[in-house]
């Protein structure tokens, strides 16, 4: 049996986390991190404190 899931299942949390996490990897993908010195984020609001230290650790080889 194969279901079929859209975002429109996904509530509005759950949908930041996921539009924060596909930013970033779409700025490794483009070596952004090796052009723009400073990143601003304003939706760690839809993250817990234990999802943001593992996002800062596992981004932190790219800051300078």
């Amino acid at each position: 049996m194969e279901s079929e899931n859209t975002i429109d299942h996904l509530n509005e949390r759950e949908r930041k986390v996921r539009e924060l996490v596909f930013a970033l990897a779409r700025c490794l993908l483009d070596d952004l991190h090796e052009a723009v010195s400073v990143m601003l984020f304003d939706s760690f609001d839809a993250l817990d404190s234990t999802r943001i230290g593992s996002l800062i650790d596992n981004f932190s080889e790219y800051a300078m």
